[in-house]
């Protein structure tokens, strides 16, 4: 296999955050300015918002359908054409934001360790205190489970009524976390740890590790792939066994990554403002391409 760029897009600023649609083979960026933007999988705009402050948190559902951005204590809530619907009010700083595949369930966390489950009406469900302030958060597509991580001592999975089905305390930091779409490939990128990775049940599985420090890691939908980015603005393609199978060396370093379902397609927020999509190909592939 080979990583090879395809195409680049320029931010207003340093990209934050990157969510993926894919289904709707769309993504939502979210950089240090105040403007969440929509591509599709080629690289064309299709729409932008602009919020009242930058957005610390961001995320779109599967279907593409539904889109959500979070300004300090403050959600906003988004068409699939980035017209706001409604906002939230949360009683602290959000932290984290995640969409239910269809864009039925909302989940935020704030800095006062809350953990917030909403409908796509906006209403409350539930909300429970977590252990440590929850910095990750990822709906497990082919279950009703909420997976939430810390970037501290914190993992843990809940149903929707917030009642704990496992926990973990890994004594590292966390800078991503990442799941399979059945859900029984858990990935936490944990710096010199490498990637602790855990089944259904918070059972661990093996560690596999990378050359640098791992700060993040995305998945594809089976759990076989695995994308990663490192300390030395590099690129890392993981088979199925946990080895490297290849590096790209960017001339940036990473402050976003994201895998698409088929693990063929990848996109990356560099530092200097640009969007980045990675086509993962036979290398014969990238030699007819070139």
């Amino acid at each position: 296999m080979q990583l090879v760029p395809l195409w680049t897009h320029t931010l207003g600023d340093r990209p934050v955050g990157i969510s993926l649609a894919r289904e709707a083979r769309l993504l939502l960026a979210w950089d240090g300015a105040q403007q969440p933007t929509l591509f599709d999988f080629h690289g064309r705009p299709r729409g932008s918002t602009r919020l009242p402050l930058p957005a610390v948190a961001a995320a779109i559902c599967e279907t593409g359908r539904h889109v959500v951005a979070a300004t300090h204590k403050q959600v906003w809530w988004f068409n699939q054409e980035l017209q706001l619907q409604f906002d939230i009010s949360l009683p602290a700083a959000v932290i984290a934001l995640a969409l239910e595949p269809h864009g039925n369930y909302l989940a935020a966390s704030d800095e006062a360790r809350g953990l917030h489950l909403f409908n796509r009406l906006g209403q409350p469900i539930a909300s429970w205190e977590a252990p440590r302030p929850i910095h990750h958060l990822a709906f497990v597509p082919g279950q009703a489970r909420l997976l939430a991580a810390a970037d501290f001592g914190f993992l843990g999975a809940f149903d929707s009524t917030g009642r704990c089905l496992w926990r973990d305390t890994p004594l590292t930091h966390v800078g991503s976390l990442a799941c399979s779409g059945a859900g029984d490939c858990i990935a936490l990128a944990c710096f010199t740890e490498g990637l602790r990775r855990y089944d259904g049940n918070g059972g661990q599985l093996s560690r596999w590790s990378l050359p640098v420090p791992c700060r993040r890691a995305a998945l594809d939908y089976a759990g076989q792939a695995v994308l990663a980015a490192g300390d030395d603005a590099s690129l890392y393609l993981l088979n199925s066994q946990g080895r490297v199978s290849e590096k790209l060396v960017l001339e940036h370093s990473v402050s976003a990554l994201a895998l698409g379902a088929l693990g063929d397609l990848g996109f990356v927020g560099l530092a200097r403002g640009e969007v980045l999509a990675i086509g993962v190909q036979q290398r014969d592939q990238a030699i007819l391409a070139a």
